[in-house]
């Protein structure tokens, strides 16, 4: 998906991953938000790959595996043109600073497929373990969007994860925007970034297998073919 155009007209774009099944759930995978978050991105690659070995018994799963491909060349936190963070320029505007034009392009195109559920893969700090975050922004959602707090709980629940919940919202986040939309969104972080740990890359696809099979998307992990 192009998201750039250079001065010398080269075009830099973000990588979409796709598997449909029949008519079911939606689920969005992200990652890489923030340059040297690397883990994340091999997560979704082997959650796809794990995806077309056992089959999805039924919706969709959408991945984002690169949002910062920018910020992914050198390694950097940032969007190092701009020195902007991604993951606090959601939802983004068309006419706004580079990050905000990126990110108005994702948010978008996840509003557009209306899911069920998103998940934002991050890498935290050294020797971090995997953990999920939930966003403080779910206690007070409108009472338009009934059940979305006690939903995500129970897919958390799901992955054997500890759970925190930020005691202050985290604005402008993809998760804390998705929220707000009525979207459940939650934040997967799996152990330090800048390396690729393949313990907590296993665990992260586990953990977001788990959730699948809550939802009866695919086969529990001990009934994979």
């Amino acid at each position: 998906m192009p998201i750039l155009t250079g001065c010398d007209l080269s075009r830099r774009r973000i990588p979409r991953l796709e598997i449909e099944s029949s008519k079911g759930p939606g689920v969005w995978l992200t990652a890489c938000a923030h340059g040297d978050e690397v883990g994340s991105i091999v997560a979704v690659h082997d959650l796809f790959l794990r995806l077309e070995k056992s089959g999805l018994k039924k919706g969709s799963v959408r991945g984002y595996p690169l949002m910062n491909p920018i910020g992914f060349d050198v390694c950097s936190r940032h969007i190092t043109i701009s020195e902007e963070d991604l993951n606090r320029s959601f939802p983004g505007r068309p006419d706004g600073s580079l990050a905000e034009r990126i990110a108005h392009t994702i948010f978008q195109s996840i509003l557009a497929t209306k899911p069920d559920l998103v998940l934002d893969l991050h890498n935290d700090w050294t020797r971090t373990i995997p953990y999920i975050v939930l966003d403080a922004n779910s206690r007070d959602l409108n009472p338009s969007y009934p059940g979305l707090r006690r939903k995500l709980i129970k897919l958390a629940a799901a992955t054997h994860f500890p759970l925190v919940e930020e005691p202050d919202p985290l604005r402008k986040t993809l998760s804390h925007t998705l929220i707000q939309h009525g979207i459940p969104a939650l934040t997967i972080e799996l152990g330090e970034s800048r390396v690729v740990n393949e313990e907590n890359v296993a665990k992260g696809v586990s953990a977001i297998w788990n959730m699948l099979s809550e939802m009866e998307m695919v086969e529990p992990a001990d009934q994979e073919q």
